[in-house]
């Protein structure tokens, strides 16, 4: 599934719609592992049809979110539902500008 046109909260709610349906897909401890990836590595597969070695710089970008959410959203240790609330907020708060810290 690509989007190129995908960017901001859409893209995150994407990403975790995609997870919900297809858990196996997501492992959040490794960017890229074969056919699983964490948030961000599941956002970049979406918005640009590929993987790289940037990704969290691409998907920050991508995601209009800043430094310090980025650090946040993109840790190992993040459960979904934690990833799933973060999405929640960027979606009611209706933000689709660049990132701000909360």
């Amino acid at each position: 599934m690509t989007d190129q046109k995908l960017r901001g909260a859409a893209l995150l709610a994407t990403a975790v719609n995609h997870i919900l349906a297809h858990p196996e897909t997501w492992y959040q401890q490794e960017w890229h592992c074969g056919t699983t990836h964490c948030i961000a590595g599941q956002c970049e597969l979406i918005a640009t049809g590929t993987t790289t070695r940037d990704t969290r710089d691409i998907v920050r970008v991508l995601l209009r979110i800043s430094e310090l959410e980025a650090d946040w959203l993109f840790a190992w240790d993040r459960t979904l539902p934690e990833i799933y609330r973060f999405a929640q907020v960027m979606l009611d708060s209706g933000r689709d500008r660049d990132g701000r810290d909360r």
